[in-house]
């Protein structure tokens, strides 16, 4: 009679079991992330055989394949990246799906990674300008200090030997800062070479005293040019010098001259008076830099006569681009460009062309009334103070400045000068005629304290 109660026993025994295996497998799964929901089972497919309808399957099921325990772990392939935490619960890992194929990462090639450091670099530097370590009204408006430096050289021809009783001309400009970041302002001259600042003896040497009123903790930068008889001008020469000091060995070289000439006519082929013709040799950052000296020729410029020829005299030998300058006159055609022979005339590859045009002009003159040879923007503003128009020239050594083809209207014309506050001039600007701003005279900028 002891079946009954072994049977019960059993039972019991079973039970415990059960209850034991649950809990274990309750804790370990607690224990472990649990897989996301499988999307598709072999259990739960009542046609093993069918082809998967979700990338989430094993890679490769098997008819008779069963899912795993829940316990174990499926193997990491090898190589293959962490899988992602599924988007609804980021603590849980789905191991149960394949993993994807990596991404590449990115790659820079070598060149980009200068180019985009450069870039950087230049951002910076704007970005510190914009916040005021280097301000470029800095040279306008800051407090002034008395600068004074020495520049001593010679003047040589062709031959090397030194020239007697040449004069040697020049601009001043101020620089602010180090390396790229600078403020330039040049400075006004009584030429088109600018001020006479020394004369050589009588060996070819000659010292320039510098003094003058800079902007505080600038240098000055002097643009020096030699002239003497029967030679072609010097090239230009920048000499940058600090407050103190003493710069020797500067050396002009002046050039053989040669000259260029040719005709300036309207499109009937009549030729037209007054017209300055200039050319350009070199460049700064880019841009050509005129020289123009308007009167009875010499130099690198030349106004056509009654007839409308024109001869440029004592163009050193090189190749110049040819611009025209002329109230009223807009260039239809005409040479871009010519190659100065020295000892010889070169006649320009053809003639200037050019028709009538509406223009306006200006006379600037400085607080003293000197002409000024600077840089001049002219800008039109309408009835509601919105711009429409705005040109840049540079006035010539009588502070002449003429800009073509403005529009017709009445405006207010903002006439705009480096260093000198702005004049506001009534304009009325005619189709085909000259508007002409008269004399305006510029009073200084403020400065800073």
């Amino acid at each position: 009679m002891r079946s009954p109660n072994l049977l019960f026993g059993l039972l019991i025994m079973l039970g415990a079991c059960g209850i034991s295996f649950g809990a274990g497998y309750m804790i370990a799964k607690n224990e472990r992330p649990a897989p996301a929901p499988r999307i598709e089972t072999a259990a739960a497919d009542p046609a093993p055989t069918a082809t998967p309808e979700k990338p989430q399957r094993d890679p490769a099921p098997t008819p008779d394949k069963q899912d795993p325990p829940p316990a174990p772990q499926p193997a990491k392939p090898e190589g293959s990246p962490d899988i992602k935490p599924a988007a609804s619960d980021p603590t849980k890992v789905d191991a149960s799906k394949p993993a994807p194929a990596p991404k590449p990462l990115p790659t820079v090639p070598a060149a980009e990674d200068e180019n985009a450091a450069k870039l950087n670099e230049l951002k910076e530097r704007l970005k510190r300008i914009e916040n005021g370590e280097i301000d470029p009204e800095d040279v306008f408006n800051a407090s002034k200090e008395t600068f004074s430096a020495i520049i001593r050289g010679s003047v040589v021809d062709g031959n090397g030997v030194g020239v007697p009783g040449a004069s040697v001309h020049g601009t001043y400009g101020e620089t602010v800062g180090q390396n790229t970041r600078f403020v330039r302002v040049m400075m006004t001259g009584d030429s088109e070479l600018g001020q006479l600042l020394a004369t050589t003896d009588g060996s070819g040497h000659f010292q320039i005293d510098v003094s003058r009123e800079v902007a505080k903790g600038a240098s000055v930068i002097a643009s020096l040019t030699a002239r003497a008889q029967g030679h072609a001008d010097s090239t230009t020469a920048s000499v940058t010098v600090a407050a103190g000091e003493t710069k020797e060995g500067v050396t002009l070289k002046l050039r053989q001259p040669g000259s260029v000439s040719g005709w300036v006519v309207d499109q009937s082929g009549t030729g037209i008076a007054g017209v300055t013709v200039a050319l350009s040799a070199g460049n700064t950052m880019g841009m050509e830099m005129r020289i123009e000296i308007p009167g009875q020729g010499g130099g690198h410029s030349a106004i056509t006569d009654g007839a409308g020829e024109y001869r440029v005299e004592n163009v050193p030998e090189g190749r110049y681009s040819m611009r025209i300058e002329a109230a009223g006159w807009a260039q239809v055609s005409g040479p871009s460009h010519v190659e100065a022979v020295a000892g010889k005339d070169t006649r320009a590859a053809a003639d200037f062309v050019v028709k009538a045009s509406s223009s306006v002009k200006v006379q600037l003159r400085g607080p003293d009334g000197t002409p000024l040879r600077t840089w001049v923007n002219i800008e039109l503003q309408d009835g509601s103070g919105r711009t429409v128009w705005k040109r840049g020239v540079r006035s010539n050594a009588q502070g002449l400045a003429a800009m073509n083809e403005p529009p017709a209207g009445s405006y207010t014309a903002v006439v705009t000068v480096p260093g000198y506050a702005p004049e506001k001039v009534q304009a009325t600007i005619v189709e085909g005629s000259v508007c002409d701003l008269g004399v305006v005279t510029l009073q200084l900028a403020s400065t800073g304290d």
